[in-house]
């Protein structure tokens, strides 16, 4: 068999031309709670689970458009130092439309448990990879890149960006009341599929 003709055997499958994708989730959960190492300022935050719907990527997420739904968001493992609210994360994003699931990997820009810097008047707790609505100290890293799906035409890549939020008081239709046990996430994901 010449070079290169074992690729025609596999055409049908080779990746296509990638396509700009941007998706924002909003969705709702639960947020890991503080496990810390000794008596060290670092943090190992138990998982934190988030499920959500993809909606207009122009449309900030809030505690009234926000709520389950088929894309979950979990961040497995994390560590982050809780005085200079800055660390790592790792998890795994499962999309409700049957595309593999895609892992991430990012910075912890944000860890105030209450911060006033967003302008959508969201009580902002975490921010994590790409996302600067709370300005960072350094630049923002955050990964993303499903595990396989490149023969189905389903191989999503790019970076993402996080913030977990609460929003309204007793009175109001929010999902993620500020005070409750329940938190909201923005989730932003800009890539590449394929």
């Amino acid at each position: 068999m010449a070079a290169g003709s074992a690729y025609a055997a596999y055409g049908d499958t080779a990746a296509g031309k990638p396509t700009t994708e941007t998706i924002r989730i909003c969705g709702v959960g639960s947020w890991g709670q503080d496990v810390m190492a000794g008596s060290s300022d670092i943090s190992h935050p138990t998982a934190s689970q988030f499920s959500g719907n993809e909606q207009d990527p122009t449309q900030d997420c809030t505690g009234d458009n926000s709520s389950a739904g088929s894309d979950t968001w979990t961040i497995d493992h994390s560590n982050v130092n809780v005085v200079t609210e800055r660390g790592t994360e790792h998890g795994i994003l499962q999309r409700g439309n049957g595309a593999p699931p895609a892992g991430f990997n990012g910075h912890i820009t944000d860890y105030d448990r209450v911060s006033d810097c967003d302008s959508d008047g969201r009580s902002v707790y975490y921010q994590s990879g790409a996302d600067t609505e709370c300005p960072p100290s350094y630049g923002p890293v955050g990964n993303f890149n499903t595990h396989g799906g490149a023969a189905t035409g389903t191989h999503y890549r790019g970076t993402y960006g996080t913030i977990i939020f609460q929003q309204g008081d007793d009175t109001s239709t929010s999902k993620c009341k500020v005070g409750s046990t329940t938190y909201c996430i923005q989730v932003d994901l800009v890539g590449q599929t394929n």
